[in-house]
């Protein structure tokens, strides 16, 4: 489907932003703003206004042209002045497809890098792919559906910490989604294969 951007005044009059699909809109209540990206083009700081998307703030990180990382990026996530921005993208020197996330704060800083190396060992931290994240009070889970993990790493510096087979854990099913919850637990939901079976929910805790 289709959706815009609309800008609307105190007025009440609306104004089309863009008419692109858009990827991820992600709110950050403290600040009454909101970011969003659509496909390749910069990830774009919005003010929130009564729950509508008001005005263009600023750019908060820019095309893909020029960040040079995650030309199809795949979601946003915002978390205590960070966003991880997350997706599978393909590593020009072996063209493998590698999963990456990047961290960065709300001035477009990149902190660091998870990701984005291809790893015939699959070593520890190595990501073939990242198709969804939780951000936690001190973790940052990415579940990794090319080879069914979910690694682990350190909020503060990006450092690998552990990761769970899947495969074990969820049967072997890839529809998996991450939930943030307290503390530092995240909420696993996995889709069912067959229609008449139910869905699962696990809890994460380290």
């Amino acid at each position: 489907a289709k959706f815009g951007i609309y800008f609307s005044d105190p007025t009440g009059k609306t104004s089309l932003v863009t008419k692109n699909c858009i990827t991820a809109l992600v709110p950050i209540p403290d600040k009454n703003q909101g970011m969003t990206f659509i496909n390749n083009n910069p990830v774009k700081l919005f003010e929130l206004n009564q729950e509508k998307l008001g005005k263009e703030v600023r750019d908060v990180i820019p095309d893909y042209k020029t960040r040079n990382l995650l030309p199809t990026p795949g979601g946003l996530i915002y978390d205590e002045n960070m966003i991880y921005f997350y997706g599978s993208d393909l590593e020009k020197e072996t063209k493998w497809t590698v999963g990456k996330v990047v961290a960065y704060d709300l001035n477009g800083k990149q902190k660091f890098v998870l990701g984005g190396k291809h790893d015939p060992n699959r070593s520890p931290g190595y990501l073939a792919g990242a198709a969804d994240v939780a951000v936690t009070r001190d973790y940052i889970f990415v579940f990794d559906m090319n080879i069914r993990l979910i690694h682990i790493f350190n909020k503060q510096d990006g450092k690998f910490i552990d990761r769970i087979d899947t495969d074990k854990l969820f049967d072997g099913q890839r529809g998996v989604h991450l939930m943030t919850y307290v503390d530092n637990n995240v909420l696993a939901i996995v889709r069912a294969t067959k229609p008449t079976d139910p869905d699962k929910v696990f809890m994460l805790h380290l």
